[in-house]
């Protein structure tokens, strides 16, 4: 058992333990469940979810632990574990290398401390912890040398839609849609690619210029939670801003860009 502020061998062994699931992921013939609307699962999540709770269990015993599909295994503690077995499951499902597994370990004000964005088919993976800098298969990542555009008209930027955009009252839709349409008319390209965190870890490398979501269930912080430290210990800016007692509103993205996506909105406040 680990120190509880080892950070890094706690990423070592959760990285140690991912390597371990890859035949897993690798599965071929899986069952898949209509969740809601067109949102999937299958039971390769399940079964990532549930390995990924018996290993904290066995190296961390005291930490708590939260995961996508099954609450029955939710767990308190100081520190809580929290995990997206497969970020991008209809990708999974139509075998589109588009997904990812995300982990991170959050403080007791759900902060991450460690997160790990891992795509094995694109042999790809992420890891960050707190005060260390990011990385991408151990080459560290430098926002300077990795950001394209410093101009919101020539860059593309990544936005997410984490809620159900079809049941919002009219107002509200009214009003995120005609944000947006702000955005995209200041902007080059104006990407959704349905997998925060995937975004998130692109923003580092330059292919996006930046990663907006202006409504964000609190709930659905758990997918991003490791993308967001990975953008920031790389040097990006990272703004969670609660908006009620239910949503955020995230934006990620240099100081450059920052500022002039923020010139847009004069009635929003990005902390």
């Amino acid at each position: 058992m680990t120190s509880p502020l080892n950070l890094r061998s706690r990423l070592d062994l959760t990285r140690d333990f991912l390597g371990k699931q890859r035949d897993l992921l690798n599965k071929k013939d899986f069952s898949v469940v209509q969740k809601y609307k067109s949102d999937v699962a299958t039971e390769v999540d399940g079964l990532i979810e549930r390995n990924f709770s018996d290993f904290v269990l066995e190296n961390f015993p005291e930490d708590g632990f939260l995961g996508e599909e099954l609450p029955e295994l939710r767990r308190e503690g100081e520190l809580t574990w929290v995990i997206d077995p497969i970020d991008g499951t209809k990708y999974f499902a139509k075998n589109i290398p588009l997904w990812a597994v995300t982990i991170s370990l959050l403080d007791s004000k759900n902060n991450p401390l460690l997160g790990i964005v891992s795509m094995p088919h694109l042999e790809q993976d992420y890891f960050a912890v707190q005060g260390e800098g990011s990385f991408l298969d151990d080459v560290k990542i430098n926002v300077v040398q990795n950001t394209l555009s410093q101009e919101l008209k020539s860059s593309q930027v990544a936005w997410d839609q984490s809620y159900d955009f079809g049941q919002m009252e009219d107002l509200g839709k009214s009003s995120i849609a005609d944000d947006y349409m702000k955005i995209w008319k200041s902007v080059y390209r104006f990407r959704a690619l349905g997998n925060g965190s995937v975004s998130l870890c692109w923003v580092t490398q330059g292919v996006f210029s930046a990663y907006i979501d202006l409504y964000r269930p609190k709930s659905k912080f758990l997918d991003i939670a490791g993308g967001i430290l990975i953008a920031k210990e790389a040097g990006f800016r990272v703004s969670v801003t609660e908006i009620d007692k239910d949503h955020d509103q995230i934006l990620v993205s240099t100081d450059k860009i920052f500022e002039q996506i923020v010139n847009l909105f004069p009635h929003k406040n990005f902390n």
